[in-house]
Protein backbone atom coordinates (compact mmCIF):
# COMPACT_ATOMS: atom_id res chain seq x y z
CA UNK A 1 0.00 0.00 0.00
CA UNK A 2 1.37 3.82 -0.06
CA UNK A 3 2.35 5.17 2.24
CA UNK A 4 -0.06 7.67 3.97
CA UNK A 5 2.54 10.47 3.68
CA UNK A 6 2.62 10.59 0.11
CA UNK A 7 -1.01 9.90 -0.04
CA UNK A 8 -1.75 12.95 1.74
CA UNK A 9 0.86 14.90 -0.43
CA UNK A 10 -1.65 13.75 -3.37
CA UNK A 11 -4.19 15.24 -2.17
CA UNK A 12 -2.24 19.31 -1.69
CA UNK A 13 -1.65 18.19 2.04
CA UNK A 14 -5.74 18.39 2.61
CA UNK A 15 -6.39 14.41 5.06
CA UNK A 16 -9.26 13.49 4.19
CA UNK A 17 -11.13 9.86 4.11
CA UNK A 18 -7.92 8.14 5.22
CA UNK A 19 -7.93 5.17 7.40
CA UNK A 20 -4.89 5.81 9.66
CA UNK A 21 -5.31 2.69 11.74
CA UNK A 22 -5.10 1.24 8.36
CA UNK A 23 -2.97 2.91 6.50
CA UNK A 24 -5.13 3.35 3.59
CA UNK A 25 -6.90 5.85 1.83
CA UNK A 26 -10.76 5.41 1.64
CA UNK A 27 -12.40 7.12 -1.66
CA UNK A 28 -15.95 5.61 -2.50
CA UNK A 29 -14.86 4.89 -6.22
CA UNK A 30 -12.54 5.56 -8.80
CA UNK A 31 -12.30 7.02 -12.40
CA UNK A 32 -9.73 6.03 -14.59
CA UNK A 33 -8.99 7.98 -17.62
CA UNK A 34 -8.99 11.58 -18.81
CA UNK A 35 -11.29 12.33 -21.39
CA UNK A 36 -13.68 9.13 -21.07
CA UNK A 37 -12.68 7.64 -17.55
CA UNK A 38 -13.87 4.25 -16.31
CA UNK A 39 -15.75 4.49 -13.01
CA UNK A 40 -14.47 1.27 -10.77
CA UNK A 41 -16.56 0.57 -7.67
CA UNK A 42 -15.85 -1.34 -4.89
CA UNK A 43 -18.20 -4.26 -6.57
CA UNK A 44 -16.08 -4.22 -9.45
CA UNK A 45 -12.77 -4.86 -7.67
CA UNK A 46 -14.78 -7.42 -5.27
CA UNK A 47 -15.13 -9.56 -8.28
CA UNK A 48 -12.46 -8.99 -9.93
CA UNK A 49 -10.75 -10.34 -6.80
CA UNK A 50 -13.02 -13.41 -6.60
CA UNK A 51 -12.00 -13.96 -10.39
CA UNK A 52 -8.23 -13.46 -9.84
CA UNK A 53 -8.12 -15.93 -6.92
CA UNK A 54 -10.76 -18.66 -8.81
CA UNK A 55 -12.91 -18.73 -5.70
CA UNK A 56 -16.40 -17.93 -7.10
CA UNK A 57 -16.43 -17.91 -11.06
CA UNK A 58 -20.19 -17.85 -10.69
CA UNK A 59 -20.17 -14.51 -8.68
CA UNK A 60 -18.18 -13.02 -11.03
CA UNK A 61 -19.39 -14.41 -14.49
CA UNK A 62 -22.69 -15.04 -14.34
CA UNK A 63 -23.82 -12.86 -11.70
CA UNK A 64 -23.03 -10.31 -14.48
CA UNK A 65 -23.99 -11.96 -17.74
CA UNK A 66 -26.72 -15.02 -18.39
CA UNK A 67 -24.85 -15.84 -21.80
CA UNK A 68 -22.71 -18.59 -19.74
CA UNK A 69 -23.38 -21.48 -17.99
CA UNK A 70 -20.98 -23.14 -15.50
CA UNK A 71 -20.01 -26.80 -15.32
CA UNK A 72 -22.07 -27.33 -12.65
CA UNK A 73 -24.88 -26.03 -14.16
CA UNK A 74 -24.69 -27.84 -17.92
CA UNK A 75 -23.40 -31.09 -15.87
CA UNK A 76 -26.60 -30.93 -13.70
CA UNK A 77 -28.94 -34.29 -13.93
CA UNK A 78 -31.57 -32.82 -12.11
CA UNK A 79 -35.00 -31.19 -13.29
CA UNK A 80 -33.22 -28.79 -15.48
CA UNK A 81 -30.41 -30.62 -16.99
CA UNK A 82 -27.58 -29.67 -18.61
CA UNK A 83 -29.15 -30.68 -22.09
CA UNK A 84 -32.28 -29.09 -21.65
CA UNK A 85 -29.62 -25.46 -21.81
CA UNK A 86 -28.67 -27.03 -25.26
CA UNK A 87 -30.80 -26.11 -28.37
CA UNK A 88 -31.04 -28.06 -31.62
CA UNK A 89 -31.88 -26.13 -35.08
CA UNK A 90 -33.65 -29.20 -36.69
CA UNK A 91 -36.75 -30.55 -37.92
CA UNK A 92 -36.89 -34.81 -37.16
CA UNK A 93 -38.06 -37.04 -40.00
CA UNK A 94 -38.48 -39.92 -37.86
CA UNK A 95 -39.89 -39.11 -34.59
CA UNK A 96 -41.62 -36.28 -33.07
CA UNK A 97 -39.28 -33.73 -30.29
CA UNK A 98 -41.43 -31.28 -27.81
CA UNK A 99 -39.15 -28.66 -28.23
CA UNK A 100 -36.09 -27.73 -30.27
CA UNK A 101 -33.41 -28.75 -26.96
CA UNK A 102 -31.16 -31.63 -26.68
CA UNK A 103 -33.99 -32.94 -24.13
CA UNK A 104 -36.85 -32.87 -26.07
CA UNK A 105 -34.98 -34.49 -29.22
CA UNK A 106 -33.48 -37.23 -26.74
CA UNK A 107 -36.90 -37.78 -25.28
CA UNK A 108 -38.76 -37.84 -28.84
CA UNK A 109 -36.19 -40.58 -30.12
CA UNK A 110 -36.56 -42.52 -26.82
CA UNK A 111 -40.34 -42.59 -27.60
CA UNK A 112 -40.00 -43.75 -30.92
CA UNK A 113 -37.66 -46.33 -30.29
CA UNK A 114 -40.48 -47.57 -27.64
CA UNK A 115 -43.18 -47.67 -30.49
CA UNK A 116 -40.98 -49.48 -32.81
CA UNK A 117 -39.42 -51.54 -30.31
CA UNK A 118 -37.18 -54.43 -31.79
CA UNK A 119 -38.94 -54.71 -35.47
CA UNK A 120 -38.37 -53.04 -38.87
CA UNK A 121 -40.47 -52.60 -41.88
CA UNK A 122 -39.38 -54.61 -45.08
CA UNK A 123 -39.15 -52.04 -47.21
CA UNK A 124 -36.98 -49.90 -44.81
CA UNK A 125 -34.75 -52.34 -43.66
CA UNK A 126 -31.52 -53.28 -45.55
CA UNK A 127 -27.73 -55.01 -45.43
CA UNK A 128 -25.41 -53.13 -46.90
CA UNK A 129 -22.10 -54.54 -48.31
CA UNK A 130 -19.11 -53.01 -47.08
CA UNK A 131 -17.44 -51.88 -49.86
CA UNK A 132 -19.96 -51.27 -52.61
CA UNK A 133 -22.96 -49.52 -51.45
CA UNK A 134 -25.09 -50.35 -53.93
CA UNK A 135 -24.70 -54.20 -52.66
CA UNK A 136 -28.03 -54.72 -50.86
CA UNK A 137 -29.92 -56.89 -49.51
CA UNK A 138 -33.83 -57.03 -48.11
CA UNK A 139 -36.31 -58.94 -46.62
CA UNK A 140 -39.53 -59.65 -48.22
CA UNK A 141 -42.60 -61.23 -45.71
CA UNK A 142 -45.44 -60.30 -48.13
CA UNK A 143 -46.48 -64.08 -48.29
CA UNK A 144 -46.73 -64.99 -44.75
CA UNK A 145 -50.16 -65.38 -43.50
CA UNK A 146 -51.47 -62.54 -41.51
CA UNK A 147 -51.00 -62.24 -37.75
CA UNK A 148 -48.74 -65.41 -38.33
CA UNK A 149 -44.66 -64.54 -37.03
CA UNK A 150 -41.94 -67.34 -39.48
CA UNK A 151 -38.22 -67.71 -37.90
CA UNK A 152 -35.41 -68.40 -39.59
CA UNK A 153 -33.07 -70.86 -37.80
CA UNK A 154 -29.15 -70.78 -38.36
CA UNK A 155 -27.34 -73.87 -37.70
CA UNK A 156 -23.79 -73.72 -36.07
CA UNK A 157 -22.16 -73.76 -39.34
CA UNK A 158 -21.76 -71.08 -42.51
CA UNK A 159 -24.68 -71.57 -44.65
CA UNK A 160 -23.81 -70.38 -48.80
CA UNK A 161 -27.75 -69.17 -49.68
CA UNK A 162 -26.75 -69.88 -53.41
CA UNK A 163 -26.95 -73.84 -52.56
CA UNK A 164 -30.70 -72.89 -51.51
CA UNK A 165 -31.80 -72.14 -54.93
CA UNK A 166 -29.98 -75.51 -56.06
CA UNK A 167 -32.08 -77.20 -53.55
CA UNK A 168 -34.42 -80.38 -55.03
CA UNK A 169 -37.93 -79.02 -53.70
CA UNK A 170 -40.67 -81.11 -51.83
CA UNK A 171 -42.82 -81.10 -54.68
CA UNK A 172 -40.82 -82.40 -57.56
CA UNK A 173 -41.10 -79.59 -59.57
CA UNK A 174 -37.31 -79.15 -59.87
CA UNK A 175 -35.21 -81.71 -61.32
CA UNK A 176 -31.45 -83.29 -60.69
CA UNK A 177 -29.15 -81.44 -63.11
CA UNK A 178 -26.83 -84.27 -62.60
CA UNK A 179 -25.63 -87.23 -60.74
CA UNK A 180 -27.18 -87.53 -56.89
CA UNK A 181 -24.91 -89.02 -54.67
CA UNK A 182 -26.33 -90.42 -51.30
CA UNK A 183 -23.29 -90.71 -49.23
CA UNK A 184 -23.76 -93.95 -48.49
CA UNK A 185 -27.44 -93.70 -47.33
CA UNK A 186 -30.43 -95.24 -48.43
CA UNK A 187 -33.62 -94.02 -49.66
CA UNK A 188 -36.54 -95.51 -47.29
CA UNK A 189 -40.22 -95.70 -48.13
CA UNK A 190 -39.85 -95.77 -51.78
CA UNK A 191 -43.30 -96.52 -53.77
CA UNK A 192 -43.37 -99.74 -55.85
CA UNK A 193 -42.05 -98.67 -59.96
CA UNK A 194 -44.26 -98.48 -62.61
CA UNK A 195 -42.71 -96.99 -65.41
CA UNK A 196 -39.70 -98.01 -67.39
CA UNK A 197 -37.65 -95.19 -65.98
CA UNK A 198 -38.76 -95.36 -62.23
CA UNK A 199 -36.65 -96.83 -59.54
CA UNK A 200 -37.55 -99.89 -57.69
CA UNK A 201 -37.63 -101.10 -53.83
CA UNK A 202 -36.14 -104.09 -52.18
CA UNK A 203 -39.64 -105.56 -52.16
CA UNK A 204 -39.67 -105.50 -56.02
CA UNK A 205 -36.29 -106.86 -56.80
CA UNK A 206 -36.91 -110.08 -54.30
CA UNK A 207 -40.39 -110.34 -55.44
CA UNK A 208 -38.25 -110.66 -59.15
CA UNK A 209 -35.63 -112.23 -58.12
CA UNK A 210 -37.83 -115.04 -56.67
CA UNK A 211 -36.19 -118.32 -57.61
CA UNK A 212 -33.30 -117.45 -59.87
CA UNK A 213 -29.63 -117.96 -58.91
CA UNK A 214 -27.63 -115.91 -61.37
CA UNK A 215 -24.26 -117.42 -62.96
CA UNK A 216 -21.44 -115.91 -65.06
CA UNK A 217 -21.90 -115.32 -68.63
CA UNK A 218 -21.59 -118.20 -70.97
CA UNK A 219 -20.19 -117.90 -74.58
CA UNK A 220 -22.61 -120.00 -76.31
CA UNK A 221 -25.04 -122.98 -75.84
CA UNK A 222 -22.88 -126.22 -77.53
CA UNK A 223 -25.89 -128.35 -79.09
CA UNK A 224 -23.53 -131.31 -79.14
CA UNK A 225 -20.24 -131.67 -77.65
CA UNK A 226 -18.98 -134.97 -78.76
CA UNK A 227 -18.78 -132.66 -82.50
CA UNK A 228 -18.44 -129.38 -81.36
CA UNK A 229 -15.22 -128.53 -79.47
CA UNK A 230 -12.76 -125.35 -79.16
CA UNK A 231 -11.18 -125.04 -82.08
CA UNK A 232 -13.45 -127.50 -83.79
CA UNK A 233 -16.67 -125.03 -84.60
CA UNK A 234 -15.92 -122.66 -81.30
CA UNK A 235 -13.00 -120.11 -80.74
CA UNK A 236 -9.71 -121.58 -79.28
CA UNK A 237 -9.77 -122.43 -75.36
CA UNK A 238 -8.82 -119.32 -73.73
CA UNK A 239 -9.23 -118.64 -69.89
CA UNK A 240 -12.47 -117.81 -68.50
CA UNK A 241 -14.58 -119.33 -71.69
CA UNK A 242 -17.56 -120.99 -70.81
CA UNK A 243 -20.48 -123.23 -72.29
CA UNK A 244 -23.90 -124.97 -71.68
CA UNK A 245 -22.70 -128.75 -72.95
CA UNK A 246 -26.41 -129.74 -73.77
CA UNK A 247 -25.80 -133.51 -75.08
CA UNK A 248 -23.16 -135.53 -76.38
CA UNK A 249 -20.85 -135.39 -72.98
CA UNK A 250 -20.93 -138.81 -73.29
CA UNK A 251 -18.56 -139.05 -75.67
CA UNK A 252 -17.26 -135.47 -76.11
CA UNK A 253 -14.78 -134.27 -78.86
CA UNK A 254 -11.34 -134.59 -78.38
CA UNK A 255 -11.01 -130.81 -78.07
CA UNK A 256 -12.22 -130.46 -74.65
CA UNK A 257 -10.05 -132.99 -73.21
CA UNK A 258 -11.48 -135.42 -70.30
CA UNK A 259 -13.77 -133.33 -68.02
CA UNK A 260 -14.75 -134.96 -64.94
CA UNK A 261 -18.32 -134.84 -63.55
CA UNK A 262 -19.58 -133.38 -66.97
CA UNK A 263 -22.94 -134.32 -67.91
CA UNK A 264 -25.44 -133.49 -70.25
CA UNK A 265 -26.44 -129.61 -69.47
CA UNK A 266 -23.84 -128.57 -67.54
CA UNK A 267 -22.12 -125.52 -67.71
CA UNK A 268 -18.33 -125.29 -68.07
CA UNK A 269 -15.27 -123.62 -67.90
CA UNK A 270 -11.59 -123.58 -68.70
CA UNK A 271 -9.14 -122.75 -65.85
CA UNK A 272 -6.44 -121.98 -68.41
CA UNK A 273 -5.24 -125.60 -68.13
CA UNK A 274 -8.28 -127.74 -68.40
CA UNK A 275 -11.96 -127.82 -68.65
CA UNK A 276 -14.13 -128.25 -65.54
CA UNK A 277 -17.76 -128.51 -64.00
CA UNK A 278 -19.05 -124.75 -62.71
CA UNK A 279 -22.02 -125.37 -62.64
CA UNK A 280 -23.39 -129.06 -62.31
CA UNK A 281 -27.62 -129.03 -62.76
CA UNK A 282 -28.05 -133.07 -61.72
CA UNK A 283 -26.88 -131.43 -57.96
CA UNK A 284 -27.77 -127.59 -58.05
CA UNK A 285 -31.44 -127.95 -59.62
CA UNK A 286 -33.69 -125.25 -61.02
CA UNK A 287 -33.06 -121.87 -61.08
CA UNK A 288 -29.90 -121.26 -62.68
CA UNK A 289 -30.06 -118.37 -65.15
CA UNK A 290 -27.11 -117.29 -67.34
CA UNK A 291 -26.67 -114.31 -70.06
CA UNK A 292 -25.66 -116.31 -73.55
CA UNK A 293 -23.27 -113.93 -75.46
CA UNK A 294 -23.66 -115.43 -78.43
CA UNK A 295 -27.39 -115.03 -78.63
CA UNK A 296 -27.63 -111.94 -76.62
CA UNK A 297 -30.28 -113.16 -74.37
CA UNK A 298 -30.76 -114.62 -70.97
CA UNK A 299 -31.57 -118.69 -70.31
CA UNK A 300 -32.41 -120.57 -67.55
CA UNK A 301 -32.42 -123.72 -66.48
CA UNK A 302 -35.88 -125.42 -65.29
CA UNK A 303 -34.77 -128.88 -64.38
CA UNK A 304 -34.80 -130.11 -67.84
CA UNK A 305 -34.07 -127.71 -70.49
CA UNK A 306 -32.11 -124.78 -70.95
CA UNK A 307 -34.79 -121.73 -72.07
CA UNK A 308 -34.55 -118.71 -73.58
CA UNK A 309 -36.00 -116.38 -70.61
CA UNK A 310 -37.21 -112.30 -70.20
CA UNK A 311 -37.87 -110.75 -73.06
CA UNK A 312 -40.16 -112.27 -75.52
CA UNK A 313 -38.92 -115.88 -74.94
CA UNK A 314 -42.52 -116.54 -74.31
CA UNK A 315 -43.91 -115.00 -77.53
CA UNK A 316 -43.82 -117.03 -81.36
CA UNK A 317 -43.76 -115.25 -84.22
CA UNK A 318 -46.91 -115.75 -86.15
CA UNK A 319 -48.28 -114.98 -90.15
CA UNK A 320 -46.91 -111.96 -91.09
CA UNK A 321 -44.61 -111.25 -88.40
CA UNK A 322 -40.39 -111.79 -87.89
CA UNK A 323 -38.79 -112.78 -84.51
CA UNK A 324 -35.39 -111.80 -84.47
CA UNK A 325 -33.69 -112.12 -80.70
CA UNK A 326 -35.51 -109.82 -78.79
CA UNK A 327 -37.48 -107.76 -81.61
CA UNK A 328 -40.47 -108.69 -83.42
CA UNK A 329 -41.04 -107.13 -86.90
CA UNK A 330 -43.78 -106.89 -89.11
CA UNK A 331 -42.96 -108.98 -92.47
CA UNK A 332 -43.84 -107.44 -95.74
CA UNK A 333 -44.67 -108.97 -99.12
CA UNK A 334 -42.15 -107.25 -101.86
CA UNK A 335 -45.90 -106.18 -103.52
CA UNK A 336 -47.95 -106.22 -100.52
CA UNK A 337 -49.25 -102.70 -101.27
CA UNK A 338 -48.29 -101.27 -97.65
CA UNK A 339 -44.85 -99.47 -96.82
CA UNK A 340 -42.94 -97.97 -93.98
CA UNK A 341 -42.96 -94.37 -94.08
CA UNK A 342 -39.03 -94.68 -93.48
CA UNK A 343 -37.06 -96.30 -95.37
CA UNK A 344 -36.67 -99.98 -94.25
CA UNK A 345 -38.53 -101.68 -91.85
CA UNK A 346 -38.65 -98.64 -89.30
CA UNK A 347 -41.57 -95.42 -88.81
CA UNK A 348 -45.28 -96.30 -89.52
CA UNK A 349 -47.51 -98.61 -91.74
CA UNK A 350 -49.11 -97.00 -94.53
CA UNK A 351 -50.80 -97.24 -98.03
CA UNK A 352 -47.94 -97.58 -100.88
CA UNK A 353 -49.58 -94.74 -103.64
CA UNK A 354 -47.97 -93.34 -106.57
CA UNK A 355 -49.85 -90.24 -105.85
CA UNK A 356 -50.75 -90.07 -109.68
CA UNK A 357 -53.80 -92.94 -109.69
CA UNK A 358 -54.05 -93.45 -106.52
CA UNK A 359 -53.39 -90.93 -103.45
CA UNK A 360 -53.88 -90.95 -99.44
CA UNK A 361 -56.56 -88.46 -97.63
CA UNK A 362 -57.42 -87.41 -94.69
CA UNK A 363 -60.73 -89.20 -95.18
CA UNK A 364 -59.12 -92.07 -96.65
CA UNK A 365 -57.66 -94.13 -99.78
CA UNK A 366 -58.80 -92.49 -103.21
CA UNK A 367 -58.70 -92.74 -106.44
CA UNK A 368 -56.96 -89.70 -108.70
CA UNK A 369 -58.66 -88.62 -111.93
CA UNK A 370 -55.74 -90.21 -114.03
CA UNK A 371 -56.89 -93.69 -112.00
CA UNK A 372 -59.91 -94.10 -114.33
CA UNK A 373 -59.61 -93.87 -117.83
CA UNK A 374 -61.00 -95.39 -120.70
CA UNK A 375 -59.70 -98.78 -120.07
CA UNK A 376 -60.81 -99.23 -116.76
CA UNK A 377 -64.05 -98.85 -117.96
CA UNK A 378 -66.37 -101.66 -119.72
CA UNK A 379 -67.32 -101.16 -123.09
CA UNK A 380 -70.46 -99.01 -123.29
CA UNK A 381 -70.71 -99.03 -119.83
CA UNK A 382 -70.74 -94.72 -119.88
CA UNK A 383 -73.91 -94.27 -121.93
CA UNK A 384 -74.83 -90.21 -122.81
CA UNK A 385 -77.74 -90.90 -120.59
CA UNK A 386 -75.52 -91.25 -117.46
CA UNK A 387 -73.48 -87.77 -118.22
CA UNK A 388 -74.50 -84.56 -117.80
CA UNK A 389 -72.74 -81.73 -120.42
CA UNK A 390 -71.57 -79.48 -117.24
CA UNK A 391 -70.07 -82.62 -115.72
CA UNK A 392 -67.85 -83.61 -118.52
CA UNK A 393 -64.87 -81.89 -118.55
CA UNK A 394 -61.11 -82.63 -120.49
CA UNK A 395 -59.73 -84.30 -117.19
CA UNK A 396 -62.50 -86.75 -117.36
CA UNK A 397 -61.62 -87.86 -120.83
CA UNK A 398 -59.09 -90.43 -122.05
CA UNK A 399 -56.19 -89.19 -124.56
CA UNK A 400 -57.94 -88.82 -127.98
CA UNK A 401 -60.66 -90.17 -126.60
CA UNK A 402 -63.13 -87.33 -128.48
CA UNK A 403 -61.96 -87.03 -132.14
CA UNK A 404 -63.07 -84.45 -134.33
CA UNK A 405 -65.40 -86.82 -136.28
CA UNK A 406 -66.88 -87.37 -132.35
CA UNK A 407 -67.66 -83.19 -132.37
CA UNK A 408 -70.00 -82.01 -134.73
CA UNK A 409 -68.70 -78.77 -136.24
CA UNK A 410 -71.59 -76.19 -134.87
CA UNK A 411 -71.42 -77.88 -131.32
CA UNK A 412 -68.34 -75.96 -130.62
CA UNK A 413 -69.48 -72.61 -129.83
CA UNK A 414 -67.47 -69.08 -127.83
CA UNK A 415 -69.90 -70.23 -124.50
CA UNK A 416 -68.05 -73.88 -124.75
CA UNK A 417 -64.83 -72.60 -124.40
CA UNK A 418 -62.88 -72.53 -120.94
CA UNK A 419 -60.72 -69.45 -119.30
CA UNK A 420 -57.59 -71.92 -119.90
CA UNK A 421 -57.74 -72.38 -123.60
CA UNK A 422 -56.83 -68.83 -123.79
CA UNK A 423 -52.71 -69.10 -123.45
CA UNK A 424 -50.10 -66.46 -123.93
CA UNK A 425 -50.75 -63.93 -125.97
CA UNK A 426 -54.54 -64.77 -126.99
CA UNK A 427 -57.67 -63.43 -124.75
CA UNK A 428 -60.81 -64.46 -124.87
CA UNK A 429 -62.31 -67.56 -123.29
CA UNK A 430 -64.11 -68.65 -120.29
CA UNK A 431 -67.05 -68.05 -122.88
CA UNK A 432 -65.90 -65.41 -124.95
CA UNK A 433 -64.06 -65.82 -127.89
CA UNK A 434 -60.56 -66.17 -128.72
CA UNK A 435 -58.41 -63.38 -130.33
CA UNK A 436 -54.55 -62.19 -130.38
CA UNK A 437 -53.58 -60.15 -127.49
CA UNK A 438 -53.31 -56.57 -127.98
CA UNK A 439 -49.44 -56.64 -127.03
CA UNK A 440 -47.88 -60.30 -127.12
CA UNK A 441 -45.24 -61.13 -124.76
CA UNK A 442 -42.41 -62.74 -127.05
CA UNK A 443 -39.89 -64.17 -124.73
CA UNK A 444 -37.28 -67.44 -125.28
CA UNK A 445 -35.16 -69.65 -122.98
CA UNK A 446 -31.48 -69.01 -124.16
CA UNK A 447 -28.35 -70.30 -122.61
CA UNK A 448 -26.07 -68.13 -120.62
CA UNK A 449 -22.63 -67.41 -121.90
CA UNK A 450 -21.37 -65.48 -118.27
CA UNK A 451 -22.87 -65.82 -114.96
CA UNK A 452 -25.90 -63.27 -114.62
CA UNK A 453 -27.25 -62.05 -110.83
CA UNK A 454 -30.20 -62.76 -109.47
CA UNK A 455 -33.13 -60.69 -109.52
CA UNK A 456 -31.13 -58.42 -111.86
CA UNK A 457 -32.72 -57.03 -115.16
CA UNK A 458 -29.71 -56.80 -118.05
CA UNK A 459 -29.64 -56.41 -121.39
CA UNK A 460 -28.24 -59.05 -123.23
CA UNK A 461 -26.44 -59.25 -127.02
CA UNK A 462 -25.92 -62.36 -128.89
CA UNK A 463 -22.16 -64.23 -128.84
CA UNK A 464 -19.37 -62.71 -131.18
CA UNK A 465 -16.55 -64.17 -132.61
CA UNK A 466 -14.19 -65.69 -129.63
CA UNK A 467 -17.80 -66.39 -127.65
CA UNK A 468 -19.58 -69.29 -126.93
CA UNK A 469 -22.12 -68.96 -130.08
CA UNK A 470 -25.47 -69.52 -129.61
CA UNK A 471 -25.47 -67.97 -125.71
CA UNK A 472 -25.91 -64.56 -124.60
CA UNK A 473 -24.11 -61.92 -122.82
CA UNK A 474 -24.28 -58.68 -121.24
CA UNK A 475 -24.71 -55.79 -123.49
CA UNK A 476 -22.12 -52.86 -123.34
CA UNK A 477 -22.13 -49.50 -125.19
CA UNK A 478 -18.30 -49.19 -125.29
CA UNK A 479 -18.16 -48.99 -129.38
CA UNK A 480 -13.88 -48.23 -129.43
CA UNK A 481 -13.26 -51.51 -129.85
CA UNK A 482 -15.82 -54.27 -130.17
CA UNK A 483 -19.95 -53.98 -131.67
CA UNK A 484 -20.98 -55.32 -128.61
CA UNK A 485 -24.36 -52.86 -128.36
CA UNK A 486 -26.81 -54.79 -130.42
CA UNK A 487 -29.42 -55.66 -128.19
CA UNK A 488 -31.64 -58.44 -128.28
CA UNK A 489 -33.59 -58.36 -125.14
CA UNK A 490 -33.98 -58.20 -121.00
CA UNK A 491 -32.86 -61.17 -119.43
CA UNK A 492 -33.86 -61.69 -115.69
CA UNK A 493 -33.62 -64.55 -113.08
CA UNK A 494 -35.11 -65.25 -109.72
CA UNK A 495 -31.53 -67.23 -108.69
CA UNK A 496 -28.16 -66.76 -110.05
CA UNK A 497 -27.02 -67.96 -113.11
CA UNK A 498 -23.43 -69.71 -113.97
CA UNK A 499 -22.67 -69.74 -117.71
CA UNK A 500 -24.20 -72.88 -119.51
CA UNK A 501 -27.46 -72.29 -117.47
CA UNK A 502 -31.07 -71.37 -119.39
CA UNK A 503 -31.65 -67.40 -119.16
CA UNK A 504 -35.45 -66.33 -119.68
CA UNK A 505 -34.91 -63.72 -122.35
CA UNK A 506 -37.93 -60.83 -122.95
CA UNK A 507 -37.74 -60.05 -126.89
CA UNK A 508 -40.89 -57.96 -126.97
CA UNK A 509 -43.55 -57.17 -124.68
CA UNK A 510 -43.67 -55.58 -121.15
CA UNK A 511 -40.93 -56.68 -118.86
CA UNK A 512 -41.17 -56.26 -115.26
CA UNK A 513 -37.95 -55.13 -113.26
CA UNK A 514 -36.62 -57.61 -110.64
CA UNK A 515 -36.44 -57.19 -106.70
CA UNK A 516 -32.39 -56.33 -106.57
CA UNK A 517 -33.69 -53.29 -109.68
CA UNK A 518 -34.22 -49.72 -109.09
CA UNK A 519 -37.22 -48.49 -110.05
CA UNK A 520 -37.64 -45.73 -111.96
CA UNK A 521 -39.08 -42.34 -110.57
CA UNK A 522 -42.51 -41.25 -111.38
CA UNK A 523 -41.36 -38.14 -113.82
CA UNK A 524 -39.47 -40.85 -115.95
CA UNK A 525 -42.49 -42.74 -116.96
CA UNK A 526 -42.78 -42.60 -121.15
CA UNK A 527 -38.93 -41.79 -121.50
CA UNK A 528 -37.33 -43.88 -123.89
CA UNK A 529 -34.68 -46.48 -122.17
CA UNK A 530 -30.58 -46.82 -122.73
CA UNK A 531 -27.86 -49.35 -123.02
CA UNK A 532 -25.09 -48.23 -120.38
CA UNK A 533 -22.90 -50.64 -119.23
CA UNK A 534 -22.20 -54.66 -118.59
CA UNK A 535 -25.90 -54.65 -119.27
CA UNK A 536 -26.93 -52.21 -117.17
CA UNK A 537 -29.56 -49.10 -118.72
CA UNK A 538 -30.23 -45.86 -117.97
CA UNK A 539 -32.88 -43.40 -118.73
CA UNK A 540 -30.23 -40.63 -119.85
CA UNK A 541 -28.28 -41.53 -123.09
CA UNK A 542 -25.04 -42.08 -123.23
CA UNK A 543 -22.15 -38.45 -124.27
CA UNK A 544 -19.40 -39.99 -124.04
CA UNK A 545 -16.74 -40.61 -127.01
CA UNK A 546 -16.82 -43.83 -128.76
CA UNK A 547 -20.29 -44.67 -127.14
CA UNK A 548 -23.06 -46.23 -128.73
CA UNK A 549 -26.80 -44.33 -128.18
CA UNK A 550 -28.98 -47.85 -128.21
CA UNK A 551 -32.49 -47.16 -127.20
CA UNK A 552 -34.37 -50.65 -125.95
CA UNK A 553 -37.93 -49.59 -125.00
CA UNK A 554 -40.15 -47.20 -123.19
CA UNK A 555 -40.34 -46.59 -119.49
CA UNK A 556 -44.07 -47.93 -119.23
CA UNK A 557 -44.35 -47.68 -115.63
CA UNK A 558 -41.65 -47.49 -112.63
CA UNK A 559 -41.30 -50.80 -112.56
CA UNK A 560 -41.60 -52.03 -116.22
CA UNK A 561 -40.30 -51.55 -119.46
CA UNK A 562 -41.77 -51.64 -122.22
CA UNK A 563 -39.56 -53.65 -124.20
CA UNK A 564 -39.19 -52.87 -128.29
CA UNK A 565 -37.22 -53.84 -130.95
CA UNK A 566 -33.68 -52.24 -130.42
CA UNK A 567 -32.59 -48.92 -132.01
CA UNK A 568 -29.26 -47.42 -132.78
CA UNK A 569 -29.30 -43.57 -132.59
CA UNK A 570 -25.55 -43.34 -133.28
CA UNK A 571 -22.31 -43.53 -132.10
CA UNK A 572 -20.46 -40.91 -130.18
Amino acid sequence: MADINILSRLVNGVQRNVDLQQNALVVGSLKVGASSPTELTKTILDNLVSLQNGSDISASLHHHDGRYFTEAEISSTGATSGADRVGVNNTPANYTAAGQTVQDHLEGIDAALTSAGNEKADDVFRVVDNLDGTKKLAFQVAAVATGTTRTVSIPDANVNLADVNQAVLQDGSRAMSANLSLGNFKITNLANGTNPNDAVNLSQLDAALAGLDFQKDINALVADASTTSPGTGLPAAATGQRYILESGTGSLHAGWGSISGVGNNDIVEYNGTAWVVAYDVSVLGEGALVWNRDQNYFMRWDGSTWNEFGGLAGITAGAGLLKSGNVLSIELDTDAGIEFDVPGDAGKLRAKVDNSTIERHSSGLRVKALGITASELAADSVTTAKILDANVTTDKLANDAVTTQKLAATSVTAAKLGSDVAGAGLSGGNGSALAVAFSPLMQKTMVAGESFAANTSFLVRMARTGETAGRVYKADNNASANDNFYVVGIALSTSAVSAGDNLNVILLGSHTLGSSDTNFSSTDVGKPVYLTTAGAFSVTPPSAADTAVVRVGMIEAVNRILTMPMQLNGVN
